[in-house]
């Protein structure tokens, strides 16, 4: 597929030979590895090899040197069966059912990635990203949770217009633990067993202690519903890999060098991540409401997120068609980067290029996933229109990308732009991994992210 950057360049690895584990230098072993004895060479874990994937090694006959996962007519190596699975959840006061849906049907989603014997990690993150407007949140800016959900209920009541209470339908309908326990473990960063922020699985078995993992993350993924209103779903991804990479942070280490990464959105509204705060703030503490849709309230509404990054061409009653656009403090529009308001596309574009050419160094065939369960559509093409409720535009600057009416309530969510872009730029195949977040049911969107990540699990580029 295409991606916004230079080709990688396919550097040869080197595997060291494999027998009985040795207890020599560390980061030199030569028997079957975890990722504490590869540290000491900056070398890695792969299939039971410590890898060197900057060296160019011959073998005694001049030729390259090949694995267990080697190919043995191309000299390249297969993907490893290592995913990293990183879940971006909007936690505001909406999302109640909605985390109760991804929560119900997580089993199925562990059942596949083992039945691919597949060897995960999955970390969970919320889209509170903090806004000069959420004083009142704990903004978690990229940081792994890992916590039951029973044991943090009042999370689940919000006291807003209109208020709601989710604390059954997504907590307690489906997690049946009070608190999750998580053996110590290593990692790539770290060789000191301690407690990661993540739940694992693999051929080494599992860092849960006491829960099956599907019952675990059951109680995990659910975030509540105290997190601020301005979602940032692509900064905290963002953060949460950048956090992911240094050594000093405690979820350093989650993302592996030879696993493939697979970031999964969850919201219903649409990406506001921010680079300058001021374009919420009135003009006497600083800003200048460009983007609000009513410059007499007293505070902005959710529309500053959709007028401040997004162009449209067309009429309105549909647009002709709506992207991500670079604008500054004054409104203008496709200024550079270091202008926008709102953290351009690009940064996140380049993060995952990064990550994803660091890892076809070693597995040519790896790719970056991005999927969304977000306000698009079931059964048609996404749609951008601005609403007919004046009231309603005003208070997100565009119509609804999709409604669920189940005869009980209605609910709505917003068409994706930004994080639309993305999720189109790291897809695996043909098809990016849009899913509808208005439906009553979530299998059938995380079946088809579960084929997707397998179906790259061990291919060969």
């Amino acid at each position: 597929m295409p991606r916004p950057k230079s080709v990688s360049v396919f550097l040869c690895i080197l595997l060291l030979a494999c027998g009985e584990a040795s207890t020599g230098e560390p980061g030199k072993e030569t028997g079957p590895c975890v990722d504490a004895q590869c540290l000491g060479d900056a070398l890695v874990c792969l299939s039971d090899l410590c890898v060197d994937p900057l060296a160019t090694p011959t073998g005694s006959e001049g030729g390259s040197q090949s694995g267990a996962d080697s190919n043995a007519d191309s000299g390249t190596i297969a993907n490893s069966r290592e995913v990293d699975i990183l879940f971006v959840i909007d936690n505001t006061g909406t999302m109640g059912e909605e985390q109760g849906r991804l929560a119900a049907r997580i089993p199925d989603f562990i059942g596949a990635l083992d039945e691919a014997e597949a060897d995960y990690r999955i970390g969970v993150t919320t889209t509170d990203m903090g806004n000069p407007w959420c004083g009142s949140t704990s903004p978690e800016a990229g940081k792994l949770q890992l916590s039951s959900c029973r044991s943090r209920l009042g999370e689940f009541v919000f006291n807003g217009n209109p208020p709601a209470d989710a604390t059954a339908a997504a907590c307690t309908d489906v997690c049946e633990t009070d608190s999750l326990s998580i053996a110590d473990t290593t990692t790539e960063l770290d060789a000191t067993p301690r407690a990661r922020p993540w739940i694992e699985s693999g051929t080494a078995g599992t860092n849960v202690v006491g829960l099956d993992v599907d019952e675990a993350l059951q109680c995990a993924l659910p975030q509540g519903l105290a997190g601020c209103g301005f979602e940032s779903p692509l900064e905290a991804m963002h953060r949460a890999l950048v956090r992911a990479a240094d050594p000093d942070d405690p979820q350093a280490g989650f993302l592996r060098s030879t696993a493939m990464l697979a970031v999964i959105i969850v919201t219903d509204e649409v990406d506001c991540s921010a680079a300058d705060d001021s374009i919420f703030l009135p003009p006497d503490e600083g800003g200048n409401q460009a983007f609000w849709s009513d410059p007499d309230s007293g505070a902005p509404t959710s529309a500053v997120c959709w007028n401040a990054g997004v162009a449209c061409e067309g009429s309105g009653t549909p647009y002709d068609n709506c992207a991500p656009s670079n604008r500054d403090v004054t409104g203008a529009y496709d200024v550079p980067d270091d202008e926008a308001v709102l953290h351009p596309v690009s940064r996140y574009l380049d993060r995952l290029a990064s990550i994803e050419q660091e890892r076809q160094a070693i597995m040519p065939a790896q790719e970056v996933l991005v999927a969304l369960i977000d306000g698009v559509p079931t059964g048609r093409d996404l749609v951008y229109s601005n609403s007919l409720d004046p009231v309603f535009q005003g208070n997100f600057g565009v119509g609804p990308g999709c409604y669920l009416d189940d005869g009980i309530s209605s609910t709505f969510a917003l068409p994706p732009v930004r994080e639309r872009v993305v999720a189109e730029t790291f897809r695996v195949g043909d098809t990016p991994e849009l899913h509808s977040i208005c439906v009553d049911d979530f299998s059938d969107a995380l079946d088809t992210i579960a084929l997707t990540i397998t179906g790259q699990l061990g291919a060969s580029g």
